[in-house]
């Protein structure tokens, strides 16, 4: 519903509000004897009503425009140059129906609405970072089982550092891409019996009371390498689908999890414990063998963040090699940094993702719910 719709909608109510007013003091009157003062009434009862209305209504400040990530925004708007129906039904019948599965067709708008249905606002990090806050101030600020610095580490204080996050095992910090904060502050929410609240500083604010709430804090990882290398378009978009996925609550979480998580010493105890791991679709620790070893950075379930950003991906690149063939493709930068970004996300997967596309695994659950 549109705002012209809405404010229509609400004068239209207002009519029929001074109507039945109208109505039952003519009635009043008419009972007590005072037909005569019904006119005074008649003319005053609007003042009387817009001048308690003029009291207490509420206009919420709008959201500061300069705090939105319009490159994120383009990049969404801008599927429709990546994703075509035809690239994706070339693809090898496994493939197809994994990327159907998931985004429940084949066109850029299947996968527009994946991530509309999950994210309502891209928040440029470089903008806002000292500049937002949480309220009510968490009770509980130094929970050990987040696994980031992006929660307020002080009750009162800005949300920042949004741009930065542990992910190394010497602890050194790396920029962050792109991160789904809403899902952590909901469910931080839900431990505390809190409805947490985004704050701007021009009064505005978002609610986290909802898992689908939708906040993505892009940062500098966004479209650009650590050696400042940009990223390809297909790459950011990756990224997107990847934190999208992260808003859905899949089964549900149950209250022995939310305790769980109040009582874990570290990231490590309450993931490994978990039972609701399709809650947001938390990340694992990755084994030691791997790169990223000890880091929560690989997903041990199907369907979850990674592959999601990784069937998104194979599929552009695919449309890319379908749409533009020859050797010039495959000797293009950006073709060999996406592809390259591909194989190294295959590798953060904990489970056999050709029997996931095959259809062993299960198809993947795109509802979302709350406390079980």
């Amino acid at each position: 519903m549109t705002l012209a719709h809405k404010k229509e909608k609400r004068e239209q109510g207002n009519s029929k509000s001074y109507l039945t007013h109208l109505v039952f003091f003519y009635k009043v009157c008419r009972s007590m004897g005072c037909i005569n003062n019904f006119r005074f009434i008649a003319w005053s009862l609007p003042l009387l009503i817009l001048s308690v209305g003029c009291g207490t209504s509420n206009h919420p400040p709008e959201l500061d425009q300069s705090f939105v990530s319009s490159l994120a925004q383009t990049h969404v708007n801008e599927l429709a140059q990546t994703v075509r129906p035809a690239q994706v039904n070339q693809f090898n019948n496994n493939k197809n129906q994994a990327f159907q599965k998931l985004f429940g067709g084949t066109s850029s708008d299947h996968v527009q609405d994946f991530i509309h249905s999950r994210v309502k606002y891209f928040l440029n990090i470089l903008t806002s970072s000292n500049q937002l806050f949480i309220s009510p101030p968490p009770r509980n600020p130094h929970q050990k089982w987040i696994n980031s610095t992006l929660i307020s580490p002080h009750p009162g204080e800005s949300v920042a550092p949004f741009s930065f996050v542990n992910n190394s095992r010497n602890g050194q910090k790396d920029l962050v891409g792109a991160a789904n904060i809403s899902i952590q502050y909901w469910l931080q929410g839900l431990i505390d019996h809190e409805e947490y609240s985004l704050v701007f500083p021009n009064g505005a604010n978002i609610s986290l009371n909802h898992p689908r709430e939708g906040v993505i804090t892009i940062g500098p990882r966004y479209s650009t390498q650590l050696d400042q290398t940009p990223y390809p378009k297909i790459v950011s978009q990756s990224m997107l689908i990847h934190e999208a996925r992260h808003s859905d609550c899949s089964g549900g979480i149950a209250q022995r999890d939310l305790i769980h998580m109040k009582y874990s010493q570290n990231y490590q105890e309450f993931i490994s414990h978990s039972q609701s791991k399709k809650c947001g679709y938390l990340h694992e620790l990755c084994p030691n063998s791997h790169s990223l070893g000890g880091i929560a950075a690989c997903d041990s379930i199907p369907w979850g963040a990674y592959t999601a950003g990784i069937i998104f991906l194979d599929a552009a690149l695919y449309g890319t090699t379908a749409l533009n063939p020859g050797p010039s493709v495959h000797s293009s930068s950006e073709w060999q940094v996406a592809t390259i970004q591909l194989l190294e996300l295959k590798t953060r997967l904990l489970f056999d993702y050709d029997r996931m596309i095959s259809g062993h695994l299960g198809d993947p659950d795109l509802t979302s719910s709350g406390l079980k």
